[in-house]
């Protein structure tokens, strides 16, 4: 090859007689001729590498040289034999420390890929090959089966470099034992690798131990030839490939098995109705037995029977005791392990156990099983009841006991239970069948006379009353199991509707749940009802009317009945508005002033942060000042004309710190009234100090305290609250009298119809309550009038001197509808207090309007005589009745009262112009108002 030193490429001819190819491993010496003393060595593994890092041309053990020699090197070319030479010397040159001979192999393999682009290829792709297909290492084999009587072998394989499967090496395995491999019938088994972990399968012939080898025959090892000083070494593929045996693991192996169980009743507790019970049974192979494992497919017929042993569960054996007879039988195959449900008639109430058995000589292949078996009698998981139907009857009553003038009513029960097992409640419970319940529940509910009775209309109710009686047979008084007897108060119960007693068993694994039904005749009880009656009149007097000022009191007598004696109540009286239909309110001037600490707060940090995100703030620049509209947001007004400029220096900084004002943009200016302003936003530069939002909000807070100086914010208001009061009371009897007293402000009522709502309170309870609008005896009135005094001839307020004729209309309210009543009416001097009674001792009578407001008319007609330029009062009285010696109710004497007031003029004659008499009368006039004036006038000018 080029340049010297020159190196010859390719194979040498066999240097020991055995006809394979020399290859140089020695760069530089001369190679060993025919029948030269040869010692040989052999090269495996990869410590013999050379590894002189040639990239694509490295290789990482003796076996994928082997593999290439083994493949190529009987190719007969000079691009193959230089591809191989030049493999072997990167991978196995002898002086594996020489810089010289790595420099001397980097240079004539730089002259062959420049020179012999085909044989470097060639040397690529057989290295990449080799890699693929040369041993690297030998897959370690597990096995399964341990005591059973199949199993495998697994993880046969050979790996590459790469640490895949390599296919196609042939491998041998050998069994030694009692066990023979599954697809060939024999103890050994032949094959080829695969490019994935093999797996074989074996069984068991017989019982012992077994154990394996497992041979490879691969080519992984050369000859390296050493011949005389001074000549070079060389490697030779071996004639024959090596057997690679390795030992494997060891086992137990078993041939038969124990077949056994467990089994688990499918309900510990099975319903009365139900005429079956059933068992779940789980079949397997005895877990501590030599082999632990069901023989596959091997048929196992497990028999049941079936013991009925009453209300009386018997010990626990593991014998049938001598002479029991099952009532049922039944059976159950497997060819598994498994699970499968038995079921078999039961008729009975009472308990039944479970007994399962295999008897071996009445197998299909009995040598399979080891031995019979059988579980014990009354095993707990066995075991189950059949519940029984109780039943439970009763029958209320009633019982009157006289406590001095008082009778108190109590209401009792007596129940019979039967049905039940005689010796229930004593059964403390086995296995899942759980213990009896102990007692029966006895309710009694109160079911309200909106609600219609029906059965099951209780269940989601809350109880009045609750006791126990025992769960066992017999005969029971309600009376005899709580300490209240001889029964419980009905008055107590407060019961607005059906009193009505429910038994409830809530049933237990030997008797079912029962529930007495509300529509049971015996079982229910209509008490007389709790209620109130009311009366209200004026405390002062004990009539239906109040006065018109100052405070009053309404004194309200409640009659109640049935009503718990020796019990708290609260009598709350309301008075209510009988027009409205509201409660009267009693209010109180009030008023709140607003705390604008929070506005400030929030004012402040919005600045702080508008400057920080976006370097703008609303503003108002008004005469070149700067204010901010924020400000209004704390209290209106308060930002208008204040100077923002003001305030930051007050917080300790310039303007130019915080804002940094640049330019105005989207500014609208306004000039007016001598003043100049402009609004928009300030474009601010970035601020050359923090803002310390304390500072900010204690400079706002400053000039907020000046401001609410001069413009103090407060909130007027009106605080009411209705008019009520209330009484605590305890009654000594069930029926019987409360008397409540509400003050209230006269003014309050005035004109209006008061009606007192009572509500009788207990705690716990539905309140009693009288609250009807239109009853006569919860009311109380305040009747107030209003008058009009015309001229009798044209209705005008001027009359002529002399008989007067005088026209009143009476306008009343809060009078008691349907009732007469008498007004009489007599005329005052307003001037002097004279009185003139113009009525004659004639009154009018009335019946008052069915809404207790109307008006009557009341006329003084020629019945008395006054003198002109004065002015009369018309002063009315309204009594009860048809004769004012009835109850004196609306007095109506308001001396300043326009609407009650007439002036009397003289008679028309020719009046003289400018009289003294004429003047001083209209000087009155205009003290009685502008509106008599113009009708005087115009009556001196009708006449």
């Amino acid at each position: 090859m080029g340049e010297a030193p020159k190196h010859w490429l390719g194979a040498h001819q066999s240097v020991t007689g055995d006809g394979k190819l020399a290859w140089c491993i020695e760069m530089g010496p001369l190679a060993i001729a025919p029948g030269q003393t040869v010692t040989k060595e052999t090269l495996t593994g990869a410590g013999a590498m050379t590894n002189y890092g040639g990239g694509d041309v490295d290789l990482t053990n003796v076996a994928q040289v082997a593999w290439i020699l083994d493949k190529y090197e009987n190719v007969n070319t000079n691009d193959s034999r230089a591809a191989i030479s030049m493999i072997i010397h990167f991978n196995l040159e002898n002086n594996k420390n020489s810089a010289t001979s790595k420099a001397e192999i980097y240079r004539v393999w730089g002259w062959l890929q420049a020179n012999h682009p085909a044989a470097a290829n060639l040397a690529r792709k057989y290295v990449q090959e080799a890699k693929a297909s040369g041993v690297h290492s030998y897959t370690s084999t597990t096995h399964t089966g341990e005591g059973k009587r199949e199993g495998t072998i697994n993880n046969i394989g050979i790996k590459n470099v790469s640490g895949k499967h390599i296919a196609g090496i042939p491998y041998t395995l050998t069994l030694k034992g009692p066990a023979v491999f599954t697809a060939s019938g024999k103890n050994t088994l032949s094959g080829k690798t695969a490019n994935k972990p093999i797996t074989v399968n074996w069984r068991a012939t017989g019982n012992g131990k077994v154990s394996f080898t497992y041979a490879y025959t691969v080519r992984d090892a050369l000859t390296k030839l050493t011949g005389p000083a001074g000549k070079q070494r060389m490697i030779a593929n071996r004639a024959d490939p090596e057997v690679r045996k390795n030992p494997g693991g060891s086992w137990d192996v078993i041939f038969d098995f124990q077949p056994m169980a467990t089994s688990k009743v499918t309900e510990p507790s099975v319903a009365a109705t139900k005429g079956e019970i059933s068992d779940t049974i789980k079949a397997f192979a005895d877990p501590k037995y030599a082999n632990p494992e069901w023989v596959k497919n091997t048929e196992v017929t497990y028999k049941g029977a079936v013991y009925y042993m009453g209300e009386t569960l018997p010990s626990k054996a593991q014998a049938v005791p001598a002479g029991a007879k099952p009532v049922a039988t039944t059976s159950l195959t497997f060819t598994a392990p498994g699970e499968k449900t038995a079921t078999v008639k039961a008729d009975k109430p009472g308990f039944y156990t479970w007994v399962w058995s295999v008897d071996k000589k009445s197998q299909k292949t009995p040598d399979l099983i080891h031995a019979n078996w059988t579980d014990g009698y009354t095993v707990a998981t066995e075991t189950q009841a059949k519940r029984i139907i109780g039943k439970i009857s009763s029958k209320n009553n009633v019982i009157k006991v006289h406590s001095g003038s008082d009778a108190k009513f109590f209401l009792n029960d007596w129940v019979k239970v039967e049905g039940f097992p005689g010796n229930h409640t004593t059964f403390a419970g086995y296995g899942d069948i759980k213990a009896d319940h102990k007692t029966i529940d006895q309710h009694l509910y109160c079911v309200p006379s909106k609600t219609k009775l029906a059965e099951g209309v209780t269940r989601d109710m809350t109880p009045v009353k609750s006791w126990t009686i025992p769960a066992k047979n017999g005969d029971y008084r309600i009376a005899d199991h709580f300490p209240e007897a001889p029964g419980e108060h009905i008055q107590d119960i407060d019961c607005r509707g059906t009193l009505v007693f429910v038994s409830e068993f809530a049933g237990d694994d030997r008797v079912e749940p029962l529930r007495t039904s509300e529509l049971d005749p015996n079982e229910s009880f209509v008490p007389d009802q709790p209620g109130i009656h009311t009366t209200a009149t004026d405390a002062a007097d004990g009539d239906k009317f109040l006065p018109l000022t100052g405070m009053v009191t309404i004194k309200d007598k409640v009659t109640y009945r049935e009503l718990a004696a020796g019990k708290e109540y609260t009598l709350q009286a309301t008075l209510m508005d009988k027009a409205t239909g509201k409660p009267f309110q009693d209010c109180n001037d009030a008023a709140t002033v607003t705390d604008y600490s929070g506005k400030i707060q929030k004012v402040v940090t919005d600045f702080a942060n508008k400057i920080k995100i976006d370097g703008t703030y609303d503003y108002l620049v008004r005469d070149g000042k700067i204010s901010s509209k924020a400000l209004n947001s704390i209290v209106p007004g308060f930002g208008e004309g204040r100077e923002l400029n003001n305030i930051i220096e007050n917080a300790g900084y310039s303007v130019e710190d915080i804002l940094g004002i640049g330019a105005v943009v989207n500014a609208k200016s306004h000039t007016g009234a001598g003043v100049s302003e402009s609004r928009g936003v300030v474009s601010m530069t970035s601020p050359k100090k923090t803002v310390d939002e304390e500072k900010l909000a204690k400079a706002i807070s400053s000039e907020l305290v000046k401001y609410l100086k001069d413009h103090p914010q407060k909130t007027e208001g009106k605080d009411c609250k209705p008019v009520t009061a209330t009484k605590k009371f305890t009654p000594t009897h069930r029926n019987g009298i409360v008397e409540i007293d509400i003050p209230v402000k006269a003014e309050l009522l005035a004109g209006k119809t008061t009606v007192v709502f009572e509500d009788v309170l207990r705690e716990g309870k539905e309140p009693i309550v009288h609250h009807d609008i239109t009853d006569k005896d919860q009311t109380v009135y305040s009747p107030k009038a209003k008058t009009t005094a015309t001229d009798g001839k044209d209705g005008d307020k001027i009359v002529n001197d002399g008989n007067v004729k005088i026209n009143d209309v009476v306008e009343y309210t809060s009078l008691i509808p349907g009732e007469t009543y008498t007004v009489t009416g007599k005329l005052m001097n307003k001037e002097t207090g004279e009185t003139v009674d113009c009525m004659k001792g004639k009154p009018v009578t009335f019946k008052a309007d069915k809404s207790g407001n109307g008006k009557v008319s009341v006329s003084f007609f020629g019945n008395c005589k006054v003198k002109a330029d004065t002015q009369w009062v018309v002063f009315e009285d309204i009594y009860t009745g048809k004769t004012p010696k009835g109850t004196h109710v609306v007095e109506h004497h308001e001396i300043n009262d326009v609407d009650q007031t007439v002036t009397v003029v003289p008679t028309p004659v020719l009046a003289k112009t400018g009289s003294a008499s004429t003047i001083a009368l209209l000087f009155a006039l205009a003290l009685t108002g502008a509106g008599a004036v113009a009708l005087y006038s115009r009556k001196r000018a009708r006449q």
